[in-house]
């Protein structure tokens, strides 16, 4: 029992957080590409709104005590300065032009039934898998700073355990206070926003604006903080489950194949997160309310993504998630509104790099 209900928690969150994406509509193909080609600017709209929320709900949280800002540490790979969450970075945008998904908006894609949805997801696994088996030979800094963002490893990992103070951050490094820096990205979120609405005012196949969307996604990361004490990411599913299926191929033992097998060793929190943000989608989907957006993303995208280029997309999402210590949701999401520098820094490479696919890719 003791086991159940923290797992009854992170389905909940993720829930909530499926719920969002999906109304949204920032789960779809289209729309993650067209943002990379610059067509449309629905992604960066809901992106920013949510930032800004999750930027107030750490703050909140942190001084009421519910959970201490967790700060991500730069992905370290020892070839130069912040090179995993560069080359990750870089890694995560490539899938992201080639796919029109990330690791968190795949799980969604494969519950409303976009055909290459479960093709990236299989790229992902395979590229957790990658992961861990090239993780060994990292230099020993990497293999103990390699915390990735996955829905559990910031509550888990030292470097969120350790003090903010000695991780560099998005404050230190332009040398002001974390409350002015906050007080500074709400208003360029809100003003950014209100441009871009300005810019480009439709929505495809959006449930809710994007202001609204944004904001679900900060009640998520709310909800998230309360019930489970970490931050929003996802790519530590696909390693959970690699991990799981390297379990099982190693044993020899009959015996110790059923116990990998076992509820208890395969649903991890990570993995619990994700069931809610699968089974939410799935089930929103089929109301005749929501169904329509569903529907119409799985006519819009069928026919754009190769299975091949799907599961070579989403080897590319995950591994580079793993190499810079976090996905899109856990960086630009949850780490960006820490203000972890590591995380300005992946996000910048990430949408560089899929800036510069998409336009090839076209």
């Amino acid at each position: 029992m003791s086991s159940i209900q923290p797992l009854g928690r992170e389905v909940a969150a993720g829930a909530v957080f499926g719920a969002a994406l999906y109304s949204a509509g920032v789960y779809h193909p289209s729309v993650i590409q067209s943002q990379l080609r610059f067509d449309s600017f629905q992604m960066l709209q809901v992106m920013l709104g949510a930032s800004a929320a999750s930027a107030l709900v750490f703050h909140i949280a942190d001084r009421s005590g519910v959970m201490a800002k967790q700060v991500r540490a730069p992905a370290a790979l020892g070839w130069f300065p912040y090179d995993g969450n560069i080359i990750g970075g870089a890694l995560i945008g490539a899938g992201m032009a080639l796919s029109g998904a990330c690791p968190g908006t795949v799980i969604v894609q494969a519950a409303v039934g976009i055909p290459t949805g479960p093709f990236v997801a299989l790229g992902g696994v395979l590229g957790a898998a990658a992961w861990l088996i090239i993780k060994p030979m990292m230099p020993a800094s990497r293999a103990n700073g390699a915390k990735c963002n996955a829905t559990v490893a910031s509550r888990a990992s030292p470097a969120s355990s350790s003090s903010p103070e000695k991780i560099p951050t998005v404050a230190s490094a332009l040398g002001t206070s974390e409350p002015r820096l906050l007080v500074f990205w709400e208003i360029m979120c809100v003003l950014a926003v209100g441009t871009l609405l300005k810019i480009w005012p439709g929505r495809s196949h959006a449930l809710i604006n994007p202001i609204a969307g944004g904001l679900f996604i900060g009640l998520a990361q709310a909800v998230t903080v309360y019930l489970a004490n970490h931050t929003i990411g996802a790519s530590k599913t696909y390693e959970d489950i690699a991990q799981g299926i390297l379990r099982i191929l190693r044993q020899s033992n009959p015996k110790e194949q059923k116990e990998s097998l076992g509820l208890q060793t395969l649903l991890t929190p990570s993995i619990a997160f994700a069931v809610g943000v699968f089974g939410i989608a799935f089930l929103l989907k089929d109301w005749k309310a929501f169904g329509v957006a569903a529907s119409n993303a799985v006519v819009d995208d069928a026919a754009i993504i190769s299975k091949p280029r799907a599961i070579l997309a989403g080897l590319s999402l995950v591994l580079g998630s793993r190499v810079a210590g976090g996905c899109t949701s856990g960086h630009c999401l949850s780490g960006l509104a820490n203000f972890s520098l590591s995380s300005a820094i992946t996000g910048a490479a990430m949408f560089a790099a899929g800036v510069a696919v998409a336009s090839i890719s076209m």
